[in-house]
């Protein structure tokens, strides 16, 4: 797993402690997968946490970003994971 390289001025909305990139170094297809697009909604960021902790990929890329950090925080949703 490697962090993602990004212009972090063009995207405000976004933290990037909250942006992970699993690469296999290896031509594949590319996946991107949100959680917490619905701040009110924690499956998906749950579902992130568990795959940070355990994917392991054979070849691309898959980028996992949590979002909405605004709501999630006003709703206490990640000290409830």
């Amino acid at each position: 797993m490697s962090k993602v390289e990004i212009d972090y001025d063009n995207l405000k909305f976004l933290k990037k402690e909250n942006i992970y990139k699993f690469s296999s170094n290896k031509i594949g297809k590319k996946v991107c997968i949100l959680g917490g697009v619905h701040g009110n909604e924690i499956a998906g960021i749950e579902a992130i946490k568990n795959i940070v902790e355990n994917l392991e990929i054979d070849n691309g890329e898959v980028y996992l970003i949590i979002c909405n950090e605004k709501a999630i925080k006003k709703r206490d949703i990640l000290k409830k994971i």
